[in-house]
């Protein structure tokens, strides 16, 4: 094609076709709900990490909601998805606020708004769990790990990680997944090295490259306002976060808004170019191999967490059924304290409800409270109707803050299999709290 071609083309090319065409972005709702952001979305775009590349999830779900119908979103993660950090009962925690963002932009039907976040617990619990917290038609599933499962590369709780995404990604609906990460300060931040590589961001954006997933991140959001000589207080660390691992109020903010910013620039880009059916062939394609080999997830996992798993004890000698947390957000749990103290409970380990007796891959755990202080040691043994190999499990961990552990325990198949957590007089803390549970 000649030159002189070339240009009559570029002068004859509508201008309009290189901006967003007028619909969401003209809305008087979007005007509103953008002037309550807590930064510039010229800033809030840095955190912005990566779309994923292939948009295509993301592109279907806010498609549905353009169209007007219903759509399932969920948020799952620990501590800080719970809401620690924000005001008590505020709803000023990052999905509260996004949730209230998505029902004022997108009123004309019932959305499934749902936080299905449990506190102190990493990957390796929801990758277990997920089919009990995460409705199978879900739309929108956002997750947040980065402070629970730690800094380490190919630790259990990363592969965990992996699994998780694995199981979503093949949900019904095809899911858009989200990567929402948190920044964990170093308590010696002037003597690291590298504070900007103090956690685990970096091994968490290589699981979303290779998922290819949206990425966002409180750490690329705020270090260039937080970390100059001198910030201005509005942007100090003590200005937008409760500790060194959580949010206050504004950062909530933060992570609320980085997730509304995303979402309105794939809708810009819906704007320029109309959902299509390769979206939906993108959103179908199988997926590829484990990123760590041989980490593909179990088929079937059964999770008797919080109240299900009260029923089961049928020995209770120095243990409490307690609850730790509020009506809207329990923590409830068998506790003990004292040595000597027994907790009996009977599960199915020989096939998990609804899949046939021929299921296999069923996992068999125990979670456990773990902490830097209280917490104590307990052994964990088959006791009737099944074996398995006697543990101990240790809940006092030197150097991290309180979350849930996983111990496997691979008990035989059985229909009744009655497991002990027995209270050891042996302990690192000095004290014997032991809060087990079974997923």
């Amino acid at each position: 094609m000649s030159q002189q071609r070339l240009r009559d083309l570029a002068s004859s090319a509508p201008v309009a076709s290189c901006v967003v065409s007028g619909g969401w972005r003209t809305s008087n709702k979007y005007a509103r709900v953008v002037a309550d952001r807590s930064l510039p979305e010229r800033q809030l775009r840095k955190g912005i990490v990566s779309d994923g590349g292939d948009t295509s999830r993301s592109r279907r779900f806010l498609a549905k909601l353009l169209r007007g119908e219903a759509v399932t979103v969920v948020a799952i993660g620990g501590s800080i998805t719970w809401g620690q950090g924000s005001t008590k009962d505020s709803n000023l925690d990052w999905s509260s606020r996004l949730f209230a963002w998505l029902r004022a932009s997108f009123p004309a039907a019932n959305h499934t708004l749902l936080n299905r976040a449990v506190p102190a617990t990493p990957s390796s619990y929801m990758s277990l769990c997920v089919s009990w917290h995460v409705p199978r038609d879900a739309d929108l599933v956002i997750a947040e790990y980065n402070i629970n499962d730690g800094k380490g590369k190919a630790d259990e709780a990363r592969m965990a990680h992996e699994r998780l995404l694995r199981k979503l990604l093949v949900y019904p609906n095809r899911p858009a997944v989200i990567e929402l990460l948190f920044y964990r300060r170093p308590d010696n931040f002037t003597n690291e090295v590298s504070p900007y590589r103090y956690h685990g961001d970096d091994e968490m954006g290589v699981l979303a490259e290779y998922y290819h997933l949206p990425l966002l991140s409180c750490r690329a959001l705020m270090w260039d306002l937080t970390t100059v000589p001198n910030p201005r207080p509005e942007h100090t660390w003590e200005a937008w976060t409760a500790d060194s691992s959580h949010p206050n109020d504004v950062g909530h903010g933060y992570l609320a808004d980085m997730v509304s910013t995303f979402l309105t620039r794939i809708m810009d880009n819906l704007d320029r170019h109309p959902l299509e059916a390769a979206d939906d062939e993108a959103a179908a394609a199988e997926l590829v191999p484990p990123m760590y080999r041989g980490n593909f997830a179990a088929k079937n996992n059964a999770c008797l967490m919080g109240s299900q798993f009260k029923p089961l004890a049928v020995t209770t000698e120095g243990f409490a059924w307690i609850d730790e947390g509020t009506a809207d957000k329990p923590k409830q749990g068998w506790v003990a304290t004292t040595p000597g103290s027994v907790l009996e409970f009977v599960v199915a380990t020989d096939v998990v409800p609804g899949t046939g007796s021929g299921s296999a891959s069923v996992a068999a755990a125990i979670v456990y409270l773990s902490s830097y202080e209280h917490m104590g040691q307990a052994e964990v043994s088959c006791v009737e109707g099944c074996t398995c190999q006697s543990k101990t499990l240790n809940g006092h961990v030197v150097g991290r803050g309180t979350q849930q552990s996983i111990m496997l325990i691979e008990p035989s198949r059985a229909a009744r299999c009655r497991l002990r957590v027995k209270v050891l007089p042996d302990t690192s803390s000095g004290e014997h709290k032991v809060i087990p549970s079974m997923p």
